[in-house]
């Protein structure tokens, strides 16, 4: 079965020579820059840019403004393999700073 093919504890999936991968959807800093202000469709821009020379394990997540796409790209089937689902939002949506706490 597909759980069985993919062991959650990390030393079964190095033994089993499971590769897992590092799948990314949004970036909020790079070097120095702090992009949290920055709206989605520009810091997934800058991701894009980044990732142009990436290569698995390294995976930039799937984007598209199509609902439709979108969910046929996350077939029920595929939480046995442990994806989880999706992130949704607005292409012009920003960042909030967190505020520290006091006390």
């Amino acid at each position: 079965m597909i759980d069985e093919a993919l062991p959650s504890a990390p030393q079964a999936r190095a033994r089993g020579k499971v590769t897992i991968y590092f799948v990314v959807f949004d970036v909020l800093a790079y070097g120095a820059d702090d992009l949290r202000a920055v709206p989605y469709q520009r810091r997934r821009a800058r991701l894009e840019q980044l990732f142009v020379a990436a290569a698995p394990p390294l995976q930039l997540a799937p984007s598209t403004t199509d609902r439709v796409a979108a969910m046929a790209w996350i077939p029920p089937e595929v939480s046995a393999v442990g994806i989880e689902g999706m992130v949704a939002s607005s292409s012009t949506r920003r960042i909030a700073r967190a505020v520290p706490a006091h006390g």
